[in-house]
């Protein structure tokens, strides 16, 4: 395929129509906004103040369009450079630990970014989008489609398992409406189909055999290292309707999948789950988590650091942390 070239005045996506709006007429309508440029604008964090080159966007009337900004996710290269994806904005790149910002050249990609970006140790970035997922190996200057997926998926993860092992996890809407997972074994230049089901899945993890577990609405599923084309259902869990949000697998191929209520633990590739929510609460105030609130903890994310600690976000209730995982 061929690269995706830079585009100085690209059309604006039908997403923009959710979160764009003429400051002079007041439409929302995205066929009447066009990009022109960039803009400066800062986002305050607990602390420090992130300083960011966004997408200029105008109207047909001429008037300035104000655009919501949402960094949809953050990584780290091997070089210590951080890459974040804004939804529907594109991508943006940091050399300082997140002081200073700036926006990557990805052209007519940017309207179609998704949240999941990839660092692999060659220097590679892997991007998801909502047509498949994009490589870049000069720093974002040309983008590649990754040869081997269909280009009607919507790029849900993508896992480095090791220096050249990386895995994306899609959703193939049309004809066959199912989840997908890809495997690349040279570092992300080339995929191929690894399993499939009919169900949709937020998360993917890979434990240190190769097994995949996929996170979905009726719960955790696996792809085993047999050669199984179809994923294979785990019990165990209470999704309640719910569903898996987030999975991680530590170095001990210890299994943690983020539900609503808590965080499931298997310690025997998912024969078996344990519920933890001990500390939990469900809002920032201090209350504890009880099955009865309307609005529990739903763990949304998690993340082991390198000296072993274990935290995990939630949707509404802020970041914890374990001390006795």
């Amino acid at each position: 395929m061929a690269p995706v070239g830079h585009a100085r005045r690209a059309t604006v996506a039908y997403d923009l129509e959710q979160s764009g709006k003429c400051q002079h007429c007041g439409t929302h309508r995205c066929d009447h906004f066009s990009r022109n440029g960039h803009r400066p604008r800062t986002l305050g964090l607990l602390d420090y103040v992130l300083a960011l080159q966004l997408p200029r966007v105008v109207c047909t009337c001429g008037g300035s369009v104000a655009l919501d900004f949402t960094p949809a996710s953050i990584v780290a290269s091997p070089g210590g450079a951080l890459f974040a994806t804004a939804l529907s904005q594109g991508i943006y790149t940091s050399t300082d630990v997140g002081l200073h910002w700036t926006s990557l050249n990805v052209g007519p990609l940017a309207p179609i970014v998704q949240a999941p970006i990839a660092v692999v140790k060659n220097g590679r970035i892997i991007v998801g989008t909502q047509i498949g997922a994009f490589s870049s190996t000069d720093i974002g200057q040309t983008w590649y489609g990754c040869s081997g997926m269909h280009d009607s998926s919507i790029v849900k993860q993508i896992v480095i398992a090791n220096d050249s092992t990386v895995y994306i996890g899609a959703y193939e809407y049309m004809g066959i409406n199912a989840s997908e997972i890809y495997v690349s074994s040279d570092a992300g230049r080339t995929w191929s189909l690894r399993g499939f089901l009919k169900e949709t899945l937020d998360a993917i993890a890979v434990d240190s055999s190769g097994n995949i577990y996929g996170g979905g609405k009726d719960g955790i599923y696996r792809v085993s290292t047999r050669g199984d084309s179809a994923f294979a259902g785990l019990a165990g869990i209470a999704v309640n309707g719910w569903g898996i949000r987030s999975l991680l697998i530590d170095k001990k191929n210890t299994i943690y999948a983020g539900a609503w209520g808590g965080v499931y633990r298997s310690t025997d590739a998912g024969t078996s789950w344990e519920l933890l929510n001990n500390g939990m609460t469900s809002d920032t105030t201090g209350g504890s988590y009880t099955n009865s609130l309307p609005f529990g903890v739903y763990i949304s994310s998690g993340v082991v650091d390198k000296d072993g600690n274990f935290f995990v976000g939630t949707d509404s209730a802020g970041v914890f942390r374990s001390v006795d995982r």
